[in-house]
């Protein structure tokens, strides 16, 4: 955060941490502050709640469990740090994290007069976090990561102190892509929560730079004419390895590949296919990987083939993505495409392209996670189990071909990240299948 902004934000709230934020919230709304935890019944000391600043109720969907350690950005009075404390007892502990010293006081009273033993509260910026990397389970924040300035910054830091497979779940705000710049150049707005919002395009875009997948992001009540609070989730990838499938991966690949033909979400094949059908994928030129995990095995595979047999389709593969059910939300998915893709370009190809059930969710999202765009969809375009199946067309353009789509403005503006002022956004679940078979 740049000192003038983080001092203006600092001193705002030092303000209501001395007020002992008399029931408004940050913007002066019914919109925020304790009221919002009231029908949860939220399990945090009665002065914590009434101080409290927030846009949500971020324990609500975090799914903290005993055991857990729990970090809490922008902690304030403490209410979200004290609830997450109680929750992951007797063995976890939540950490507030606050750089504003009157916060940081008011906090520990509340801890006090609660009770509350296995919280504690530290003073830092939110994007330069105060912890080794990989020790958190849970991150999470009410109404916060919006008053940073450098917010792919935070998320950044976020995905370094979680653990493989680390949670993050905040409540935040949320602007419309019609945010006019008068607001957007506000600082009572910046600092009452508005101002400085992400739209949900840009919070996705930022997540996934930051290393962070499995993204939901969903609107809870609306909070200004141009801006909504939201809750936002996302996760670490766990520890996976990807590597080119082999040989002794063949039983373990038939076996995912065909519980995605059983669930009918992947494919319009319907037959259950043998290694031994499978051991051709091996002898191509084209990338053919797998995700493991140490103690699990093989979780997800991903390759890519020839499009078509014609020269004109040269450089064009097409690609599926398989994860096994015990593994999907895991993020394997997105880094089994991600890496496709990496080794594709660096094959020759300049674009990989498939089709995707238009049901199947999870698929979407992962390759949309992964570089990938939606081009067109094809109606009733086969059967399964006699029902027809719309699929979705997916593509990336890899390499030169990624870079020639921004040889306009019109083309930068609709391909770039919207916060990317110059250059392209060249190369770089669920089921995760695509219908390609």
């Amino acid at each position: 955060m740049s000192d003038p902004l983080r001092e203006q934000v600092r001193a705002r709230y030092a303000q209501a941490a001395r007020e002992l934020a008399e029931g408004e919230g940050c913007c002066g709304s019914q919109a925020f502050g304790g009221a919002l935890y009231a029908e949860l019944g939220a399990d945090a000391g009665g002065a914590a709640l009434a101080a409290s600043l927030g846009c949500g109720v971020p324990t609500a969907v975090a799914d903290l469990r005993d055991g857990e350690v729990v970090l809490d950005l922008g902690s304030g009075a403490g209410a979200d740090a004290l609830i997450s404390a109680r929750r992951v007892a007797p063995s976890g502990r939540a950490i507030g994290l606050d750089m504003t010293e009157e916060m940081l006081e008011l906090a520990r009273a509340n801890a006090r007069s609660a009770g509350v033993a296995n919280v504690e509260f530290i003073k830092g910026s939110i994007e330069e976090i105060p912890l080794a990397e990989g020790t958190v389970d849970v991150v999470i924040s009410n109404c916060v990561i919006n008053l940073a300035a450098d917010k792919a910054a935070v998320l950044r830091e976020v995905a370094r102190v979680l653990r493989p497979g680390g949670r993050l779940a905040v409540s935040d705000v949320i602007a419309d892509p019609d945010m006019d710049g008068r607001t957007r150049a506000d600082m009572v707005q910046w600092t009452g929560c508005i101002a400085g919002a992400l739209t949900r395009a840009q919070y996705e875009h930022a997540l996934a730079g930051a290393g962070l997948h499995e993204v939901q992001i969903a609107d809870t009540h609306r909070v200004h004419e141009h801006a909504a609070a939201a809750t936002v989730r996302a996760r670490k990838p766990a520890g996976l390895t990807l590597r080119p499938a082999a040989g002794a991966d063949l039983a373990r690949i038939a076996e995912i590949y065909n519980e995605g033909i059983a669930d009918r979400c992947a494919t319009f094949e319907t037959r259950p296919r043998s290694p031994q059908e499978l051991a051709g994928w091996l002898t191509g030129e084209r990338p053919f990987i797998v995700a493991a995990s140490p103690g699990e095995g093989v979780l997800g595979w991903a390759r890519a083939g020839a499009y078509s047999d014609r020269c004109a389709y040269d450089g064009v593969g097409e690609h599926a993505v398989y994860v096994a059910r015990a593994a999907r939300g895991r993020g394997a998915g997105r880094l089994l495409l991600a890496e496709l893709a990496a080794l594709a370009e660096r094959g020759g190809l300049y674009k990989l392209t498939s089709r995707v059930f238009a049901d199947n969710l999870a698929s979407r999202a992962a390759h949309r996670a992964a570089g990938f765009e939606e081009v067109g969809i094809q109606r009733r375009h086969g059967r399964v189990d006699g029902e027809w199946k719309d699929c979705v067309l997916v593509e990336r353009l890899l390499g030169e071909a990624a870079l020639d789509r921004c040889c306009t403005a019109a083309a930068a503006a609709a391909c770039c990240p919207p916060d990317e002022k110059a250059g392209c956004c060249g190369a770089d679940g669920g089921c995760g299948g695509a219908a390609r078979d």
